[in-house]
């Protein structure tokens, strides 16, 4: 009996006795979850790690990370509590969302399909966290800065200007609503 089985056993006891949901991580994912995103172009071996797949979105510390892995041609919401990133006009195409607040988020860690990073690919975004947020260019040096205001509900931006377009490389969520006024 190998250790992997052990984990799986304990995790199904667990589930069983608690009632709870435990996400595998992805060193244990299913081979239909593998299938199911290499279908969509995703190379899993290059995902960042602590990854699981949860219905159609790929999931990192437990949803605080969330991706579509298929893009969308409508306009797409944001779930409450999060910072929405489309790699198309208008909330369309990919999409990933932030929650956590208070430590700089590098797009280049996250994969939109294929060998594509996130980094320079955000053509819109919602901010719908209730908080101020900022996004960043050049992940190496965060240097140029967009506000995305948070202190009037939900906001965003369908239509990014073109020297802004494809320019994110960071995030960054504050805990308070004046950075951006």
């Amino acid at each position: 009996m190998n250790v992997r089985n052990v984990f799986r056993g304990f995790c199904v006891a667990v589930t069983a006795v608690l009632g709870l949901t435990v996400m595998a991580p992805s060193s244990m994912a299913s081979p239909s979850d593998t299938a199911k995103l290499t279908a969509a172009g995703f190379d899993v071996e290059t995902l960042k790690p602590g990854w699981s797949l949860v219905g159609d979105e790929l999931w990192w510390d437990n949803g605080a990370v969330r991706q579509t892995i298929e893009p969308s041609a409508e306009a797409a919401g944001c779930p409450a509590g999060y910072v929405c990133f489309f790699s198309g006009p208008d909330l369309t195409g990919y999409g990933i969302a932030f929650a956590t607040k208070g430590k700089f988020i590098f797009l280049p860690e996250y994969q939109m399909v294929g060998s594509t990073s996130w980094n320079d690919q955000m053509s819109s975004w919602i901010n719908a966290t209730g908080f101020d947020a900022r996004w960043y260019f050049n992940v190496s040096t965060p240097n140029t800065i967009r506000c995305m205001d948070g202190s009037h509900g939900v906001s965003g931006k369908e239509h990014l200007p073109a020297a802004d377009d494809n320019q994110a490389s960071a995030l960054y969520i504050y805990t308070r609503t004046t950075v951006c006024s």
